[in-house]
């Protein structure tokens, strides 16, 4: 359910789909998701522990808060027309995408809030046995996002007759992560750094 929720992975991966075509939709989200395999492997090795550090935390948020403004800019600013046919380099979609996700903590906040209420059940969880649930959240990761390329590319003629819509739409839901995430940042900066 967390990967079908409106978040900025997705709508990278449905706006690439929509705009550039199915091929672009799946570099997209293949970006996305080797950046959620860098946050499940980190998980595997105690991420969680080495950034327990606040301030780290409030640095990051603060950078991510800020590229994805930047990426609902250019979301809102895009020129649409049927580009599915013109040339454009791969590695800009999965670049792209893979940044947005390695800098979006809470797929690691996520995930191993999961794995702790599973380890807090079976206190014995062995290595082979996480890697098991990494390698599920994984395989659904990828349904999701390798599904939404492919959904939108085929109805794309109709989302493209209401495309100002659909830039809005997207544009709004990054910035509307951007925004939490700054609010976040102000409330960690008054933590961190008491008058």
């Amino acid at each position: 359910m967390a990967a079908i929720s409106p978040g900025p992975n997705i709508v990278l991966v449905i706006q690439n789909s929509l705009v550039f075509g199915r091929r672009f939709g799946v570099i997209t989200a293949l970006g996305v998701l080797f950046g959620v395999l860098f946050w499940l492997l980190f998980l595997m090795i105690g991420f969680t522990y080495l950034l327990h550090n606040p301030k780290v935390f409030f640095f990051f948020h603060s950078f991510a808060s800020l590229y994805l403004l930047y990426i609902a800019y250019l979301i809102f600013k895009l020129k649409i027309e049927n580009n599915e046919s013109k040339m454009h380099k791969n590695s800009k979609f999965f670049v792209e995408s893979l940044i947005i996700t390695l800098l979006n903590p809470e797929i690691a906040i996520f995930y191993g809030s999961i794995l702790a209420g599973i380890a807090a059940s079976d206190h014995n969880m062995e290595f082979g046995l996480m890697s098991f649930y990494l390698f599920s959240f994984m395989v659904i990761e990828s349904f999701v996002f390798l599904s939404a390329a492919y959904f939108v590319s085929y109805v794309n003629r109709f989302i493209l007759s209401y495309i100002l819509v659909v830039k809005i739409c997207a544009s709004s839901a990054i910035s509307y992560f951007a925004l939490k995430l700054m609010h976040k940042v102000y409330v960690d900066y008054q933590i961190l750094f008491p008058n």
